[in-house]
């Protein structure tokens, strides 16, 4: 079977990691890429040897979930690479089963995130309290909390006034979304 090639975009939504980030793995050689002039092209099997290799990579980088969930993607590029139609069962089980991975992952961002806004809550009340507007912690930590300023268009009153001239310069786009809801 051919080798397929990622562009640098492809494996940030693949990997859900930012374009920056993958960049940052290719220039430390964690990821293997082909250069064509201003442009990147990832082999597959780049990839797969990132997710083999996923424990040699810093430990602040990734955290539990998200390592299941690379392994996840993984299982499922070999899943589909090998299959084709002949496997689509199997793949459709195993897309079954994703979603109720993702559920559990959701479940587990929404208690993680309300544990951050604590903490955040916590060490802002204290700042303000100190009337400090930097704080840093045992191991290079940083908090900053302090006012910024900053002049925003007003649309509401711009559109109330001049809707005509508001309404000439609206544009139609489009874009696919991805909603998960339980």
């Amino acid at each position: 079977m051919e080798e397929r090639f990622y562009t640098i975009s492809e494996v940030s939504d693949l990997l859900s990691l930012s374009e920056q980030t993958v960049r940052k793995l290719i220039k430390e050689h964690k990821i293997f890429a082909i250069r064509l002039g201003h442009c990147y092209r990832i082999p597959y099997t780049s990839i797969q040897n990132l997710l083999l290799n996923i424990n040699k990579l810093p430990k602040d980088w990734i955290c539990p979930w998200v390592l299941f969930y690379l392994f996840s993607i993984i299982y499922y590029i070999n899943e589909y690479k090998e299959g084709g139609t002949k496997n689509m069962e199997k793949q459709d089980v195993y897309i079954q089963e994703s979603l109720g991975y993702l559920k559990e992952l959701h479940v587990q961002k929404e208690k993680l995130d309300a544990q951050i806004k604590e903490y955040e809550r916590r060490i802002k009340e204290w700042m303000t309290f100190y009337q400090i507007e930097e704080l840093i912690g045992p191991h290079n930590e940083k908090a900053q909390y302090f006012t910024v300023e900053s002049k925003r268009f007003d649309t509401k009153s711009f559109k109330q006034l001049y809707g005509p001239l508001y309404n000439s310069f609206l544009k139609i786009s489009s874009n696919q979304r991805f909603k998960f809801s339980y």
